[in-house]
């Protein structure tokens, strides 16, 4: 009896669930199921997508003044939402945008801050916003549909000529009692043309004139002329020997160099006087500038101090060299 009776609660209890299946069912609040673009699959079968959401605005806003709209997006934590780069709000502007990631267990919330303004008057929708989502799955959006927001005009609707309103006034007449001022004042303006003007002339550029350069002196007269300078100096009484041998070779190279056609400043000495043979050089002693050349190079560069006869006889030497080679240099007349 027992085994019946138990049966017959069975019994009873299958046939209730299969009349009022809710009655045992989840009191779970239903999700509001958010819109998928048409453009865009929709998420797997595997992601959940977003649990609740709420966009919220105030009803009523002022024409041209920044107002609040919230969007929150309740959904499984492997799921990231973010805003589209250049979302489209109509006749909204968007001000500013800032948005806040909200634990809670299994589970997050996306928050949208939202700064909009509106530039038109009456209700006037908020557009859809498509959010961007990116799960383990793939990526999708989701739409929010936007609230309704009444935009109110910042002038009253009763406002009359109290308040200001008045039509634009038409054009009025100035009536001028003399023409002295104007007369005036185009005379200061025509003497401070005058002047500009007369002060850009004085500044304008001088033509410049060419003067021809004097054609440099004769090559013999500057090597005499830097010789003299460097017994003037007296370096072999200030113990600079070494130095005047350096003036001395760099004089007497230049002049050579000048004379015979070749640069002879950067040539050793040997160097230096195998290119003078190779060339003529009538009143050039070579066996006696060999000499001097060699003797200055022990002073330069094996430091030989000689005295400073010694230092003025190579100088001496040097003008002597200069004035037969110039004199030699010179057409011969012939008498008659």
């Amino acid at each position: 009896m027992r085994y019946i009776a138990s049966y017959r609660i069975i019994a009873t209890a299958v046939a209730v669930l299969a009349v009022c299946p809710s009655a045992f069912a989840s009191k779970a609040k239903p999700a509001a199921v958010a819109k998928v673009d048409a453009g865009t699959s929709a998420p797997d079968a595997g992601v959940a997508g977003p649990q609740n959401f709420s966009a919220e605005a105030p009803p009523k806003a002022k024409f041209g003044e920044t107002f609040p709209y919230v969007i929150r997006v309740t959904h499984p934590k492997g799921e990231v939402y973010a805003m589209p780069r250049e979302p489209d709000f109509g006749e909204y502007d968007l001000v500013n945008a800032e948005k806040q990631e909200l634990p809670n267990g299994d589970q997050a919330t996306s928050v949208f801050n939202l700064q909009l303004r509106a530039w038109a008057v009456g209700q006037k929708a908020i557009p859809d916003l498509a959010l961007e989502v990116t799960s383990p799955s793939g990526a999708s959006k989701v739409t929010i549909p936007g609230p309704t927001v009444d935009v109110i005009g910042t002038i009253p609707p009763d406002a009359g000529d109290s308040e200001g309103m008045r039509d634009i006034a038409p054009p009025v007449d100035v009536p001028v009692r003399t023409w002295r001022l104007l007369i005036a004042l185009a005379a200061a303006l025509g003497v401070g043309g005058l002047a500009y003007a007369v002060m850009q002339y004085l500044r304008r550029p001088k033509p410049v004139i060419a003067v021809a350069a004097a054609p440099p002196d004769p090559a013999h007269v500057r090597a005499k002329r830097a010789l003299e300078a460097l017994l003037t100096d007296d370096l072999a009484g200030k113990g600079k020997q070494r130095e005047l041998y350096f003036r001395l070779s760099e004089i007497v190279r230049r002049y050579l160099g000048e004379c015979y056609g070749f640069d002879a400043i950067d040539l050793t000495t040997e160097e230096l006087l195998a290119a003078l043979r190779k060339r003529s050089t009538p009143g050039l002693d070579l066996t006696a500038f060999a000499r001097e050349c060699q003797e200055a190079d022990l002073v330069k560069f094996a430091k030989l101090q000689p005295d400073m006869n010694a230092c003025k006889t190579s100088v001496d030497a040097a003008i002597a060299m200069v004035t037969a080679t110039h004199l030699a240099s010179q057409p011969v007349e012939r008498s008659a």
